[in-house]
């Protein structure tokens, strides 16, 4: 088994982290079942750079500050929009590849 320096959490203890971090939490039992959901991970650390107060050179402060007036919500919405973009640029692609794959057939066919 691997070993791991973070701590397990409840899902109590991490919105309470969340809470002691500044970050907004107006309805606790919708931000379990969101952690619940899609973890910590991919929820939180996935986009917090993007809420993170900067110092003079643009770099994170340390210890790390959220911007004043963060909510849990902006992470959700913030996922969720990533989520659909992400579906819209994979079926884009999906269909040049299938194109794509279609004329070198072709096209190699021919030779």
């Amino acid at each position: 088994m691997e070993n791991n320096d973070r701590p397990f959490r409840t899902l109590e203890e991490q919105v309470n982290l969340l809470r002691e971090k500044g970050i907004i939490i107006q309805n606790i039992n919708y931000a379990k079942n969101e952690l619940m959901k899609r973890g910590y991970y991919s929820l939180i650390n996935g986009y917090k750079s993007l809420f993170l107060e900067r110092n003079e050179n643009v770099s994170p402060r340390i210890p790390h500050q959220y911007i004043a007036g963060t909510k849990f919500e902006d992470f959700v919405n913030l996922y969720e929009f990533d989520k659909k973009l992400r579906a819209i640029l994979y079926n884009g692609l999906l269909s040049y590849e299938v194109s794509l794959g279609a004329e070198l057939a072709y096209r190699f066919s021919k030779l």
